[in-house]
């Protein structure tokens, strides 16, 4: 097992003492819950809770510096490019690339304020690990600079990018994380309302699907959660301009008509503050004639897999989003 880095060593220790007490005095936040994954669940919401007291910038740099420690880094060939403009990473195994392997492009979470092909760097080596091909991490503009819809107009160049070059949209998967996981379904939702060609599927890893809910588990999962009942609302806030609509369907697609979208996997933990939303998502997809493959994880938290390199267990739903993907229809 990989020590976290040094950047997380004081949430860590601020993350012993917390988690030593509560299981001393009132046993584990979840029955499920082991000493090690409650202690890494409280040291991701401390570290959390002290970067929401820094600036915008200040805490992209915290994140970008604390996402080298994953060995899963090491086993992939990473390559800058641009695409239409857009900063983007190619990620590549070290290894052979397998034959019958789907293109995976990725759309990172961060409430569309932070994030990168750094921070989620062991994300996506690990799905690029996993499914055996190329995975394109994109560096979408970022609010509050960059406010909706920048971060879909980016993710749509992307996409043109890619079929422009000659990639078939029948070996190609969209994915996305949180927030990621809300714009590749905006993306879809575009490409619809374009005429373009959908990709084969989707991943939706925990997705961010109304940026105004602030009910239901948002509260009742905020004493499991790392994040804080009130930071989506202030993310929203960034991201939104000015009088636009949170319930837009491009920014919140759970009020989408979601028909004629591709296959969908989704995976949501049962302990994650966006568990309800997701839920009612996978539903009105469902309704819609979308095939949909859900995926519930007991007691799980929101982007459970970023623990991969700690819990067996967390790097078992990379390995099923990959499995979806050799087989998506």
């Amino acid at each position: 097992m990989q020590l976290p880095p040094a950047t997380f060593l004081l949430s860590f220790l601020r993350a012993l003492k917390i988690t030593a007490t509560g299981r001393l005095t009132k046993g584990p936040r979840l029955p499920s819950w082991s000493p090690l994954f409650e202690l890494c669940v409280e040291a991701l919401r401390v570290n959390s809770e002290s970067l929401s007291a820094l600036s915008i910038q200040a805490a992209r740099a915290s994140w970008d510096r604390s996402s080298s420690f994953d060995p899963a880094i090491k086993q992939v060939v990473r390559q800058p490019t641009t695409i239409a403009g857009i900063g983007c990473e190619w990620f590549r195994p070290t290894t052979s690339v397998r034959s019958d392997a789907q293109t995976l492009l990725y759309l990172h979470g961060g409430g569309y304020c932070i994030g990168s092909t750094d921070t989620h760097a062991g994300l996506i080596a690990r799905l690029t690990l996993a499914h055996g091909g190329p995975t394109l991490g994109v560096n979408y503009r970022l609010a509050p600079e960059h406010k909706f819809p920048a971060a879909l107009e980016d993710a749509l160049a992307v996409y043109r990018g890619l079929l422009g070059s000659g990639q078939a949209p029948d070996r190609l998967i969209v994915g996305g994380d949180s927030a990621g996981g809300g714009l590749t379904l905006a993306l879809l939702l575009k490409l619809r309302e374009l005429g373009l060609p959908q990709p084969r599927a989707a991943l939706l890893l925990c997705p961010w699907v109304d940026i105004m809910d602030s009910e239901g588990s948002v509260q009742r999962n905020a004493a499991y959660d790392w994040m804080k009942p009130g930071q989506p609302q202030l993310w929203a806030e960034y991201y939104l301009p000015s009088g636009h609509d949170g319930k837009a369907p491009l920014v919140s697609p759970l009020y989408a008509d979601l028909t004629g979208l591709p296959p969908l996997m989704v995976q949501v933990g049962t302990a994650e503050m966006l568990y309800d939303q997701v839920m009612r998502f996978a539903q009105r997809a469902r309704e819609a004639g979308v095939k949909l493959t859900l995926d519930e994880a007991q007691d799980m938290i929101h982007d459970w897999h970023l623990l991969a390199p700690f819990f067996p267990h967390c790097q078992a739903a990379i390995d099923r989003l990959a499995a979806f993907m050799r087989k998506p229809d």
